[in-house]
Parts: structure tokens; C-alpha cells; sequence
């Protein structure tokens, strides 16, 4: 049977960008934003991330690839519910503005070691997930608010935290790979 296949245009690059980029605005200029908002809007980033990653790499994919990307780039985020829901079980000790512990290297491995134990098709997808969670992290980790995320829990607490102009040049860089192979392809 064959698969179906998704393509991304160059329209769906540059609006990918202009998502992010509308996202963090907003974001950053809001005055009390309520946490249904700030989700709504990073995990459009978050989506829109995986996508200019992907478009970076070709322009028409097998529709399984993209739900891995889709779900790889979002799916770490539901170890906030628990705190959604008052309970601190996967928050830090002492931690007032971090990410869950759960956001950090230990989770991504053992995403990656299951996708490298297994074979084919399976494993492919699971790679492309974990690949999506790494750019899920490096979203994270330079957001502009510090929060920043425990990347070597449980070995330590330390937050880590880098510029969000790293992010804001990747996501550039990406998006001109991107456009200029669909540019080259082009007669």
C-alpha cells in the first residue's frame, strides 16, 4: 500500500516563521498572559520548529514522518499537567520558574535507545520523534523568560539556560535551507 505524503511549500515556511516569531512576541509583550495562552502559543512554536526543521530537509514527506515530527516536537510537554493540577511531582525541589525534570537528557535517551532497539519503520519514527523532542528542548532552553530546563537530572538540579538569539538564528537558517532548496528545484 503506498503512503500517503505531505509537502511543504515555501508558503508554509516563511508562515512557520512568522508564527514563532508572532508567538514569542506576543509572549514577551503581554502583560499577565493566562498559562492556557502561553501553552497555545509555545506549542504552536514548538510545532512550527519541527516543521522548518523538516522543510529543511526535503519538501515531501511519508504522512507517518510528519505525525513523528508533530508528535516528537509536543509530546514531552504533557509532564506539565501534574503541575497543571497542583501537584509538584515532577517539579524540582526549590523551583519556582523551571520546567518539569522530566524535560531533560535521561528522557531523550531513552526515547532514542527504544527507537534504536527496534527496526524498519518503528524505528525510524521513533528517531524522528526524538529528534523533534532535542528541537523541543533547544526551544526551551532559550526562552526568553531564563526559565531554562534540568538537562542532567537526576545526575543534577542546575538549570541551563542559553540566548534566545541562538534559537532565533537556527530557525533563520533553517528557513533559508529550506527556501532556497525549494528555490533550486524550480525551473
Amino acid at each position: 500500500m503506498r503512503q500517503r505524503r505531505f509537502s511543504v511549500s515555501s508558503r508554509a515556511v516563511i508562515g512557520a516563521l512568522g508564527l514563532v516569531g508572532a508567538a514569542d512576541y506576543i509572549v514577551r509583550r503581554w502583560e499577565s498572559p493566562t498559562l492556557a495562552a502561553v501553552g497555545a502559543l509555545d506549542e504552536t512554536a514548538h510545532v512550527c520548529t519541527g516543521v522548518l526543521a523538516l522543510s529543511a530537509l526535503g519538501e515531501t514527506f511519508e504522512l507517518p514522518v510528519v505525525g513523528a515530527v508533530l508528535a516528537g516536537s509536543v509530546a514531552i510537554d504533557l509532564d506539565h499537567v501534574p503541575a497543571v493540577l497542583g501537584s509538584d511531582v515532577l517539579t524540582l525541589p526549590g523551583a519556582t520558574r523551571t520546567r518539569p525534570c522530566t524535560h531533560s537528557l535521561p528522557s531523550l535517551a531513552v526515547l532514542t535507545a527504544a527507537g534504536l532497539l527496534l527496526r524498519g519503520t518503528p524505528r525510524q519514527l521513533l528517531l524522528v520523534a526524538a529528534t523533534a523532542q532535542a528541537l523541543h528542548y533547544f526551544r526551551d532552553i532559550t526562552d526568553p523568560s531564563g526559565s531554562g530546563m534540568p538537562l542532567l537530572w537526576p545526575r543534577s538540579d542546575r538549570v541551563y539556560s542559553i540566548g534566545y538569539g541562538w534559537y532565533r538564528g537556527t530557525l533563520l537558517a533553517l528557513a533559508a535551507v529550506a527556501l532556497s532548496r525549494r528555490k533550486l528545484r524550480r525551473p
